[in-house]
């Protein structure tokens, strides 16, 4: 995430025609980019800024808005209720409602009334069509679309808190019936996945078919976020130049399902409102005084144990539950040996059980960590803002005495490297293996490219992979994720990470970004498909490598013979898929790796593979070999892990050069 102001620098870019400093902390005046050297399309939205903006393509200015954990932004907060918004076209006068226009080509508008916020990335395009959309309802035709090549974001302003029911209107009028092209995209509302890999064709059974979908939405912090989003997915750039891929939306009606306090009649029933709840709250103020009293001593010192240990969890949202020590050594049995699931760098992890009989993954920061206070702080506030189904889901925590626990989901298959490398009783079949490694991409694409602050994971492996009853995996350990924006490539002071799974630039020169995941990504999937560690001492020399091994059969037109021999019946053509896709992903170079988004689609063959280059000169784990052959510092533990939700090894820089 950007923070301080913006960079006077971006004024001297004379080839800049598009900035997106969208959903940052920037502060100050951002009226200076009106000297830019070159015209710009500005995307600022949701940051702290002040100042106007003569955005390209307007003819005035207009008034950025300022959207700071204060959440002004410039509207009047309880004012807003619903709106409609015609994507893509002019004003719309229906039977009953009215469709605000939505017609800029600039990648961020607000709207006159102040009641909603357009923004977009990766470019925005307008569609029209001039003939019948069929079904679409006689008071609004339909004949407009708002499209975006990356990603494609609503929010509703100064909303009032409660629940709204949210109508999204589609109709494919970019691609014909007779065309090849396809369009998938997801939706998200107030940040819950509510459509995945949408077609609008397939699910309107076909194109100029109008289909609207509902959706019920709960705002508590007075917006209201509906986001349309290109996960890579169907038809792109294909041939040069034809762009009609990404999100398509026509039309947005949101509306309430509570009678607003504030009215065109005034502000009566507001103050109703008001006396009431003033009435009600003495009552309920002077019974928590009387429970205070009853109370006593016992209260006033635990609230004071509290009050020390907690602080810096009410700076942000989403706080998780905050469980007692005594909580957790209830659930533990004190921490009782036979409950101890493993133990890693970050200490040890234990099986416990809540009073509602749900059983939970309690991780416990030993003194010793190398994770500090800081680091455990960082760990809480990503995994309780990050939720995905193939992300682990942090349900609480506890900080008291001085004491760090923190409180996951249990997963009752344990980790991936237990079933693929300790004889587990039952050999995982392809096509739970190819389904577990679909589940970590799109867990990685999510954290990369579907978060609103991007997450590096910087430690994927066989260990931080776990399994739920029906072995749908789930990634662990977030305590090494650290947020990053796209020119926060750097040398970092610390290296984290595994042996054997760490990408070439990171572990040699510190430098961090979303490739290295990727890095990582592809020496999992050779260990799901081979069914063995990235390095095996036990086997020969020429198979001792996993990286180097699967090269060499690649060039020997082999592959096939890195297949796990208890695999059992496999389609040979999805797996040689599978296998080229991971060598893509272990390039040492990281600019020739392909992104997340990209692996999602190769894997389901929804565009065509990237060719491989060459065997590359120096490749895998005869490289590591070479870097720590010297170390003094032993991390073969790492390989080993058996803590269930374990955290990798810490490397400081120096040792590693």
């Amino acid at each position: 995430m950007l923070t301080g102001s913006v960079p006077e620098s971006l004024l001297q870019i004379m080839t800049l025609k598009n900035l997106d400093i969208s959903f940052n902390q920037l502060e100050g005046n951002i009226s200076l980019l009106n000297q830019s050297k070159s015209q710009v399309d500005v995307n600022a939205i949701w940051n702290s800024l002040n100042g106007t903006l003569q955005l390209y393509g307007m003819k005035s200015t207009l008034p950025l808005l300022d959207c700071a954990s204060n959440m002004t932004c410039g509207y009047s907060k309880d004012e807003n209720f619903d709106f409609a918004i015609n994507a893509g076209g002019l004003v719309y006068h229906g039977t009953s409602v009215t469709y605000d226009a939505d017609s800029e080509t600039t990648s961020v508008y607000v709207a006159p009334s102040n009641k909603w916020t357009m923004s977009s990335s990766g470019g925005t395009k307008l569609l029209t069509s001039s003939g019948q959309i069929i079904g679409a309802n006689d008071s609004f035709p339909l004949l407009s679309a708002r499209q975006a090549l990356s990603s494609l974001r609503y929010l509703g302003l100064g909303m009032e808190n409660g629940a709204y029911t949210v109508e999204l209107q589609f109709a494919e009028i970019g691609f014909g019936d007779g065309t090849v092209g396809r369009r998938y995209f997801d939706v998200y509302i107030q940040d819950v996945l509510v459509l995945r890999n949408f077609d609008i064709q397939k699910t309107a059974t076909g194109s100029n078919r109008a289909i609207t979908l509902s959706f019920p939405a709960n705002v508590s912090n007075n917006i209201l976020n509906i986001h349309f989003f290109w996960a890579g997915k169907g038809t792109c750039c294909i041939p040069d130049g034809y762009q009609d891929y990404g999100a398509l939306v026509s039309a947005i009606h949101v509306y309430s399902g509570f009678s607003p306090t504030n009215n065109a009649n005034g502000h009566s029933s507001r103050k109703t409102a008001i006396v009431a709840s003033t009435c009600v709250g003495a009552v309920v103020l002077l019974a928590i005084i009387l429970f205070l009293l009853f109370q006593g001593q016992q209260w006033t010192s635990r609230s004071q144990k509290y009050n020390k240990d907690q602080t810096g969890f009410t700076s942000f949202e989403g706080t998780p539950v905050l469980f007692s020590l005594s909580d957790m050594q209830k659930a533990t049995n004190r921490f009782h040996a036979e409950n101890k699931l493993g133990e890693g760098g970050f200490g040890s992890v234990y099986k416990g059980l809540l009073p509602d009989d749900s059983y939970v993954a309690v991780k416990v920061l030993s003194v010793g960590s190398r994770q500090g206070q800081q680091e455990f702080m960082n760990e809480v506030k990503l995994i309780t803002a990050v939720q995905h189904r193939n992300l682990v889901k942090l349900k609480g925590c506890c900080l008291e005495g001085g004491q760090a626990i923190l409180v996951y989901e249990y997963l009752e298959n344990s980790s991936l490297d237990k079933i693929l490398f300790d004889n587990f009783p039952k050999c995982l079949d392809w096509g739970t293996r190819f389904e577990i490694i679909l589940g970590v991409a799109r867990g990685i694409v999510y954290l990369h490219e579907e978060c609103q602050i991007p997450i590096i994971h910087r430690d994927i492996k066989a260990s931080n992979i776990l399994l739920d009853t029906n072995l749908k995996p789930k990634i662990a350990d977030f305590g090494l994720a650290r947020l990053f924006t796209e020119d926060a490539s750097h040398v970092t002071t610390k290296i984290a990470g595994t042996r054997g799974y760490m990408a070439p630039e990171y572990a040699v020169r510190g430098k961090l970004t979303v490739k290295a995941d990727v890095y990582s990504f592809g020496v999992l999937v050779l260990e799901i498909v081979s069914g063995r560690r990235n390095q095996d001492s036990k086997e020969s020399e020429e198979k001792e490598f996993l990286i180097d091994w699967a090269w060499s059969l690649h060039e020997q037109n082999g592959v096939l013979g890195i297949v796990d021999p208890l695999l059992g019946e496999y389609p040979e053509d999805e797996v040689l898929q599978t296998v080229h896709v991971a060598l893509l992903c272990v390039l040492p170079t990281a600019q020739m790796r392909p992104t997340m988004s990209r692996v999602i689609s190769m894997l389901l063959r929804d565009i065509e593979l990237i060719p491989l280059p060459a065997k590359p000169d120096y490749i895998g784990d005869s490289m590591w070999e070479h870097n720590y052959r010297t170390q003094k510092e032993t991390i073969s533990s790492s390989l080993q892990d058996s803590s269930v939700y374990s955290s990798s090894t810490i490397l400081s820089e120096k040792s590693l050069l």
